[in-house]
């Protein structure tokens, strides 16, 4: 999921939005205005990403123009928002982030390509990058195929399909 945030004229509501539209640009209301100020037209992995811009858009947008705007956050979709406060969105943010899948080693919101590792038929972790899904398995421990010692899979030596060999073995 991203969250798209753009400055908005709601016409029929006549006021002036900084939205942010998810799960992607489609579904941004039709009243969108020209980029103007830095953040904006932009898309975010990262819902508190998101609700900074807004917040900082809406600050500078009301400092130039002199007038009230409003942030709003949803699936717009054709339909104007309303309102919410600085406390609601970053609430808001918050829960989306807590519910959004990470990587298993560095914690990053997964995207739209994710990666699992040679344990994925025993594992369910995701993770962000081949190197991350390498990590986790090399990492993952393990018995020796001789000794059934239990160490690091990196600490031993790969015969072959999950089949390794600690150190001590491979010199005796």
């Amino acid at each position: 999921m991203q969250f798209f945030v753009s400055r908005q004229f709601y016409y029929y509501q006549q006021i002036n939005a900084v939205e942010i539209a998810f799960p992607s640009i489609d579904y941004s209301g039709p009243d969108m205005l020209c980029e103007k100020y830095a953040g904006e037209g932009e898309l975010y992995d990262d819902p508190r990403d998101a609700v900074n811009a807004a917040i900082e858009i809406k600050e500078m947008w009301e400092k130039d123009s002199g007038e009230v705007v409003v942030i709003t956050a949803g699936s717009f979709d054709g339909f104007e928002g309303e309102e919410s406060t600085v406390e609601e969105l970053r609430t808001w943010a918050e829960k989306q982030y807590d519910s959004m899948e990470k990587c298993a080693v560095c914690g990053e919101i997964l995207g739209e390509n994710w990666y699992t590792n040679q344990d994925s038929e025993f594992s369910e972790d995701k993770f962000c990058s081949e190197v991350h899904a390498d990590k986790a398995f090399f990492d993952n421990l393990d018995l020796c195929s001789v000794c059934e010692k239990e160490l690091a899979r990196k600490e031993m030596n790969y015969i072959s399909d999950f089949n390794f060999i600690c150190n001590d073995c491979v010199e005796a």
